[in-house]
């Protein structure tokens, strides 16, 4: 109690003041309200599905290696998602098997 005297009217005060800066905000600290909440979780969520999205199509199109460090920087899966599939993969494998049958329709449409 900093070398004041200990006795009741103190004691009383001590924890008064004790117990109004545990319920009264702190200065310089900005306080979240449920808005701000509901919309950070919304938008947390929305994120992280779209950049899963965006990580498993460049995990399809071969690119394993932009894949991993997605994780760890997330705009390589974009950067892996726009470039072209590798020969062999499971998006290379679909896109050759729909140009193959469009250009096989094409030859014996006419």
């Amino acid at each position: 109690m900093d070398g004041c005297r200990y006795d009741r009217a103190s004691r009383s005060v001590a924890l008064e003041t004790f117990s109004n800066a545990q319920s009264s905000k702190r200065p310089g600290r900005a306080s979240v309200s449920t808005n701000d909440l509901v919309l950070f979780t919304l938008f947390g969520c929305v994120y992280l599905a779209v950049a899963l999205a965006i990580g498993v199509e460049t995990y399809k199109r071969g690119r394993k290696v932009l894949f991993a460090a997605g994780f760890i920087m997330p705009p390589l899966w974009l950067v892996g998602a726009i470039a072209p599939a590798k020969k062999g993969s499971t998006h290379g494998r679909q896109q050759s098997k729909t140009s193959q049958s469009a250009h096989h329709e094409s030859s014996h449409g006419h």
